[in-house]
């Protein structure tokens, strides 16, 4: 923090150990930035923020109302003047002193102006020349976490050992990505979100005097005591990407233009770390979709393959896996970029249903995710990343394919059935957003290298030996084609069909004679029957998807 020089600090200098002092508490707290004699008549003009007045004969000539309003609008720290000038000072004015909060001293007499500036300025002068030692130190702590092997969660208590600064750094949907260890930010950010904050507003302002806008946040804890913390944004490409969160001592109405200064040196060297972070993330992720392009390449379960592979991913390779196969369709969010994939990566890890033992890389566009055999529930993993995509990339819409297991050696198949799932919920209509392999069933027979299926083919197979079926159960509230299904579910035994419909061998007989009628056909026919069981399957399969 700053090392401000406040009024009861200079009092306690030897200098006036027998000095008179008019104050409240509030002004005691007043910051002097300088010390300076009242020397000319128009001196009030030319005084700032800050500043000590030492006032001598023009306490008589100048100590009206008016003069001292001035000096409040000024905000001045306070003032200094001697015993022999105390008599001017009436009940009135020193009314109006309380009510500005500016103090003032009553030096003796026997002090020079020259012999109180001197301690005064020495005082000022050994506060900025610690607060110069802490920057220079604050600033060497940055460089070396940027030389070192700390990653980007270790800033924030580096920070706060050698400046005492609580802080910590969230992303644009306020998760904690790094805090100091001196509180308990994350219970701050547990639940929080974007309708906690107040307006956008002026929270400090820089060295040049320029505002610094953020947000301001209170929150009020066990036994009545009020926390309050600053918003301050960090920005790429204009847009809020960060922002570290200043928590200060409850006093502050806004930052003081050193902390300000501290906060823009590090964000610049947390962009810094994090562009150095990101480039080394994305080598390493390169490095990983070669191993995969290995895998892919893989034809035989070679086991010092296997172990390298392991090595190199830092998990033991699993002997089966499933591949899940991501796309965005809005290509508008560049899900093939790698920066975004390493978002969701991060993302992806912190998760409940996931665990390191899942292997994540992106290829063509894709996002792989290799889920292996020790994975108790499939249905539940795809069904909880779905919802992690939804709820990060709310303005996005995905598909998924998801193959069979396959060896560690084989993911080449699964590749293949990864995507061909993929490219069937892609290019037809009505059909689920995710979708596996195993539930194509028989149109995996239809489908193309694109995914997209023989729809005429298929038409026309269901309405020649379907839909004349279907059609003449809805008039005549038969079971026609319920009796079918179940006769080719037993494979064409005439006991075990009867058994399980609860009719007589005639009545089967029957019903299969009139199937034979509607379709002319002949069902002891390979042919037919093969078309029938093909029909069946196919309208089946669509009733399902």
């Amino acid at each position: 923090m700053k090392k401000n020089i406040s009024i009861q600090e200079i009092v306690k200098l030897a200098e006036f150990n027998q000095s008179d002092l008019i104050s409240t508490k509030n002004g005691l707290l007043n910051v002097v930035e300088t010390v300076t004699i009242m020397d000319i008549p128009n001196m009030d003009d030319w005084v700032k923020k800050g500043d000590l007045l030492i006032i001598g004969l023009f306490l008589e000539t100048h100590l009206t109302e008016k003069f001292l309003h001035r000096l409040h609008e000024k905000e001045i720290a306070g003032i200094i003047t001697k015993k022999k000038f105390k008599h001017f000072l009436t009940p009135e004015l020193i009314q109006l002193f309380h009510l500005y909060n500016i103090p003032i001293i009553i030096i003796e007499d026997k002090y020079s102006w020259s012999d109180v500036m001197t301690p005064i300025q020495r005082l000022i002068i050994e506060k900025q020349t610690i607060s110069l030692r802490e920057t220079e130190q604050f600033h060497q702590t940055i460089f070396r976490s940027l030389s070192d092997e700390q990653s980007l969660n270790n800033l924030c208590s580096a920070i706060y050992n050698v400046s005492g600064l609580s802080l910590a750094v969230v992303d644009e949907n306020f998760n904690l990505l790094d805090s100091s260890f001196d509180f308990s930010w994350g219970e701050v950010f547990e639940d929080f979100s974007s309708k906690k904050l107040s307006n956008w507003m002026t929270i400090g302002h820089d060295v040049d005097g320029k505002p610094i806008n953020g947000f301001c946040f209170t929150q009020s804890i066990k036994q009545a005591e009020t926390l309050r913390f600053f918003f301050f944004p960090l920005y790429k490409k204009r847009k809020i990407e960060n922002f570290i969160v200043l928590k200060p001592p409850i006093f502050f109405k806004e930052l003081n233009s050193e902390i300000v200064a501290k906060l823009q040196s590090f964000s610049s060297f947390y962009q810094l770390k994090k562009t150095i972070f990101l480039e080394f993330q994305k080598a390493n992720l390169h490095y990983r979709n070669l191993i995969l392009e290995e895998l892919l390449n893989s034809t035989s379960p070679d086991s010092i393959k296997k172990r390298k592979y392991s090595l190199v991913l830092g998990t033991q390779l699993e002997q089966q896996y499933r591949l899940v196969l991501v796309k965005n369709l809005k290509q508008t969010d560049r899900i093939d970029d790698s920066e975004e994939f390493l978002n969701f990566e991060h993302q992806f890890y912190k998760t409940q249903f996931s665990n390191e033992n899942i292997l994540l890389f992106n290829k063509d566009k894709y996002w792989f995710l290799l889920v292996g055999e020790s994975y108790s529930s499939i249905e539940f993993f795809i069904e909880s990343l779905y919802t992690l995509l939804k709820e990060t990339y709310k303005h996005s819409s995905f598909q998924m394919g998801i193959s069979d297991l396959q060896p560690f050696w084989k993911l080449t198949a699964a590749w293949q059935e990864a995507k061909q799932a993929l490219l069937f919920t892609e290019n037809n209509t009505n059909v689920k957003p995710v979708q596996f392999y195993k539930d194509l069933g028989i149109f995996k027979l239809f489908i193309d290298d694109f995914g997209k299926i023989n729809q005429y083919f298929i038409q026309k197979m269901l309405e020649d030996f379907v839909y004349p079926i279907i059609d003449y159960d809805t008039h005549t509230k038969t079971e026609l084609y319920h009796t079918l299904e179940t006769y080719f579910a037993n494979d064409f035994s005439h006991t075990q069909t009867c058994k399980m419909l609860f009719i007589h061998k005639n009545t089967l007989r029957a019903r299969l004679k009139k199937i034979e009628e509607i379709l002319s056909v002949n069902i002891n026919n390979a042919d037919t029957l093969m078309n029938l069981h093909l029909g069946i399957r196919l309208n089946q399969v669509i009733k399902q998807n």
